[in-house]
């Protein structure tokens, strides 16, 4: 399938756009946009392009809608190095093409809060991450007026085969084995979770509407609330093993190794998240795309079978 025939432009081959490339299989033709192959759904193509250099009219030509799911290593430095870039060149090409546009943000333009966060309410970024994602908002929200561009703002993301989440496939696979998981802040502190999938549907359904209220704005996709500790108890009950708990990770020894290992540097700024509840509203989004999230339960048990393939 060329590129020309897409319906549907996915930009990003991680866990967010290889969830699109399967939902969006069935509607239509998919082209999935990265630097290198990956493992596709039926009726899902793939062009190599590194979308920080290389020109993106060619893809995006005569498609319904290019949804940006792209990602870079977990660095503040990097990510204002490349990420606005990124997003500025596949909304130009979306724009140029008059395609609808669809990316994935997340929750770092928000500060610590007390309450749930909602899609409307002000920035207030505490961490370097977060102020390079509130510029990007900023800037996407510019181009409302003159293209049709909506986000989905996730928390943390959860599911099975997983390689970059707190509960990714090693530990997983750790957990079924007797390991503890390794956590920061408070383990019993509720936390607000999506499933990769249910991002995905939600950033479908965005596309598929007609509906101009939908665009120009953020959406938080379907989440659950639940702490590591109880998380890691459904997982383990699931598989059928003795619940291996959780072990917290000092702050002072995270600063410490920080110095040798950079991405425990680079969370040390996003403890906040951690270490007190953190609970998303996601009721604008179960109202107007009738869309709900998994629950814990059968989240775990599909993690769980997963992982015992």
């Amino acid at each position: 399938m060329s590129a020309q025939q897409a319906r549907f432009v996915v930009v990003g081959a991680g866990q967010i756009g290889s969830a699109l490339a399967r939902g969006l299989a069935a509607h239509g033709p998919v082209t999935v946009v990265s630097r290198t192959a990956v493992p596709l759904p039926a009726g899902a193509g793939h062009v190599a392009k590194d979308i920080s250099v290389d020109d993106l009219d060619d893809v995006v030509a005569g498609a319904h809608t290019v949804f940006l799911a792209v990602n870079t290593g977990y660095s503040a430095a990097l990510w204002a190095r490349t990420l606005p870039l990124m997003q500025a060149r596949v909304a130009d090409a979306a724009a140029r093409a008059g395609a609808r546009l669809v990316v994935l943000e997340n929750l770092y333009m928000h500060g610590p809060s007390t309450t749930p966060l909602r899609e409307d309410q002000p920035f207030s970024a505490t961490s370097a991450k977060g102020a390079v994602r509130a510029r990007m908002a900023q800037e996407l929200a510019a181009r409302a007026g003159r293209q049709r561009v909506a986000s989905v703002r996730p928390p943390d993301f959860w599911g099975p085969g997983l390689s970059s989440a707190l509960i990714d496939d090693k530990a997983v696979h750790g957990l079924l084995h007797g390991k503890p998981l390794m956590v920061f802040g408070d383990p019993d502190a509720s936390h607000a979770r999506a499933w990769v999938d249910d991002v995905a549907a939600t950033m479908i359904a965005i596309a598929q509407s007609d509906d101009p209220a939908v665009w120009g704005r953020a959406w938080h996709p379907p989440v659950v609330h639940v702490s590591n500790r109880d998380l890691v108890a459904a997982i383990a009950g699931a598989a059928g093993v003795k619940n291996p708990g959780v072990r917290v990770m000092p702050r002072w020894l995270m600063g410490a190794l920080g110095l040798f290992v950079p991405i425990l540097k680079e969370l040390r700024e996003m403890l906040y998240q951690w270490d007190r509840p953190y609970l998303v509203d996601d009721s604008a989004a179960r109202a107007r795309f009738g869309l709900t999230a998994v629950s814990v339960d059968e989240g775990a048990r599909i993690i769980a079978a997963a992982a015992a393939r």
